[in-house]
């Protein structure tokens, strides 16, 4: 049989050369004189002759490593270098390893990266388990019980059996030589000229979360996501929260206005002087005019503000300009500073600045030497997912309104006790101790998708980092006790109907072409395949549950840990 599947494979014009070379290949390897065919063949013209000639390879002891590494790991058919890449992981030396990695050839390079990277993070699937290695439950019992020859064994009782991360078995033991070899490989790498090998070897090291890799990782994937903002759609907003004109006193920028102590109130005022001062919506006219608006703003300063709404943690790219000098703060942080004399121009500044998945407080200052006094305004993000969006003022009489409408029956109920309350009062009379413990998964669940600090506990989910500098008093208190009053788009609730009539609702948190990821009312995420889904609707309803709050001193507690952030 042999010799006949040889004829055809050598046949370039035989319609079953493809399917005899995955015979040869798969049925009988490097047997006998087979080498130096496949050999030959990993330099056919046909991409699944080549293939089949990389995974025979696999079966010899002594496979043909720079024939591959030269042909097959630079291919522009994915199969044929991921099988190329995946013989290298397996076969190649440590010095072979570290010689592609350093290969003046970027595909070179890149498969080196992609093998050291498996042969790091992917264990042996056979041999035993590290010492101290966190094991997890399985969702589903059913997997642990396995039937053979009309007999059901439980592997449980056969030994430790769960499922770990990579990082889990990475921090599990002591580290080999080759471990920290192939870890050193990966870290050069991140110093690559070549943005594909550094992000694939980001990607590797976040496995591991391994703290000396952890800055740089990240550092990688932050100038990547840049260098894609600056080739992004450009887009325009269409209207502003203005205030203004502040008198800087002669001292610009080292002159503090109330606007830029605090998080931004659009129902406030500001007393200066003999006059009041509040803020204002205002539309462009080619730019956002302060010298239209105000007249003579010579040695002053205006704010600016608006909200961007973000589905997940992400940069966004700025642009403004401005006549004259101007300073940027997102969520309470300054990002960006120019202090210049200068007549306004779109485009002139790129400010790079991290959203937090929700609501995102961005302020503007434009302070005037003389003259003109303007702000131009566009930003760029990764598929146009950021919105520009302006909050409507909400000051404690209206929040109280809106209660006590609750309180009549509305579809949101909020108890009688929670109406005739200063919530500003109360919110600094709250144990900032006790509302931490309701923030928590183990309290009244905010924990559980919101995060306080850091990253959320579910990736998608609005984050609550910084909420004292973001925030109103009065938009906590509404966002809690009436979810559904005001829901962002990117946040409303998902109904998804199954072919087996099961229905699950929820925030959707992830979507591929194959699956739908739902984090439901009590923080499960809940995968869907697309192929099962009868029917999807978005509802206007937050994935917020309401009534989690029971009485008004949990508010008052929540209230101050919040704001305390």
């Amino acid at each position: 049989m042999v010799p006949q599947l040889v004829d055809l494979v050598r046949d370039s014009d035989s319609p079953a050369r493809g399917v005899a070379t995955r015979a040869l290949a798969e049925c009988f390897g490097v047997d006998g004189e087979l080498k130096t065919l496949w050999d030959r063949l990993l330099s056919d013209s046909d991409p699944r002759v080549q293939q089949f000639a990389v995974i025979a390879q696999a079966t010899s002891p002594a496979p043909s490593l720079a024939t591959i590494a030269a042909g097959p790991a630079r291919s522009t058919d994915s199969y044929v270098r991921q099988s190329a890449f995946q013989v290298m992981a397996r076969h190649g030396s440590l010095k072979q390893l570290a010689g592609w990695a350093t290969s003046r050839d970027d595909r070179i390079r890149l498969a080196a990266v992609l093998a050291i990277g498996t042969r790091l993070t992917i264990p042996p699937a056979v041999g035993s388990l590290r010492p101290g290695l966190p094991l997890g439950k399985w969702p589903n019992p059913k997997v642990y019980r396995v039937t053979y020859v009309g007999q059901t064994v439980d592997v449980r009782k056969l030994g430790p059996v769960g499922v770990f991360s990579t990082a889990d078995h990475w921090r599990a033991g002591k580290h080999t030589p080759e471990q920290e070899t192939l870890f050193a490989l990966l870290l050069a790498r991140l110093s690559d000229n070549s943005e594909a090998v550094r992000l694939q070897a980001a990607h590797y090291l976040s496995l591991t979360r391994d703290p000396r890799s952890e800055s740089r990782v990240d550092a990688v994937r932050r100038q990547s996501e840049r260098q894609r903002l600056k080739r992004a759609p450009i887009r325009g907003v269409a209207e502003l929260w203005v205030s203004g004109p502040f008198d800087d006193r002669g001292a610009g920028f080292q002159t503090v206005h109330p606007p830029e102590t605090r998080a931004v109130d659009v129902a406030g005022r500001f007393a200066v002087g003999k006059k009041t001062i509040r803020w204002e919506k205002l539309k462009p006219i080619r730019m956002f005019d302060f010298h239209r608006k105000y007249g003579d703003t010579d040695g002053a300063s205006c704010y600016a503000y608006l909200r961007l709404i973000s589905p997940r943690r992400q940069q966004v790219l700025l642009t403004p300009g401005s006549d004259d000098g101007l300073k940027v703060w997102v969520n309470g942080r300054r990002v960006h500073e120019n202090d210049i004399a200068r007549g306004g121009l779109p485009l002139q500044d790129v400010v790079f600045a991290e959203l937090e998945p929700g609501s995102n407080e961005v302020l503007f200052r434009v302070r005037n030497v003389v003259g003109e006094h303007c702000l131009y305004l566009h930003y760029r993000s990764l598929g146009g997912s950021v919105q520009a969006t302006l909050p409507e003022p909400l000051d404690a009489g209206g929040l109280a309104a809106r209660l006590k409408e609750a309180a009549k029956g509305g579809k949101q109920k909020v108890g009688a006790a929670f109406l005739d309350v200063d919530w500003t009062t109360e919110a600094t009379r709250g144990d900032k101790a006790r509302g931490k413990k309701l923030f928590a998964a183990s309290g009244i669940g905010c924990a559980k998708c919101h995060a306080a600090k850091g990253l959320a506990a579910v990736p998608g989910a609005p984050s609550l980092t910084g909420a004292g500098k973001r925030f109103t008093v009065q938009y906590l208190v509404e966002s809690v006790l009436l979810p559904n009053r005001r829901i962002s788009p990117v946040f409303r609730s998902t109904v998804i109907v199954t072919s087996k009539g099961k229905v699950v609702t929820g925030l959707v948190v992830g979507e591929t072409g194959q699956a739908v990821t739902v984090l439901t009312p009590e923080a499960k995420r809940v995968e869907i395949s697309k192929g099962e889904i009868e029917e999807r609707k978005t509802q206007n309803v937050s994935a917020m549950p309401a009534g989690l709050v029971k009485t008004p001193r949990e508010l008052r507690d929540l209230l101050a840990y919040l704001l305390a952030q």
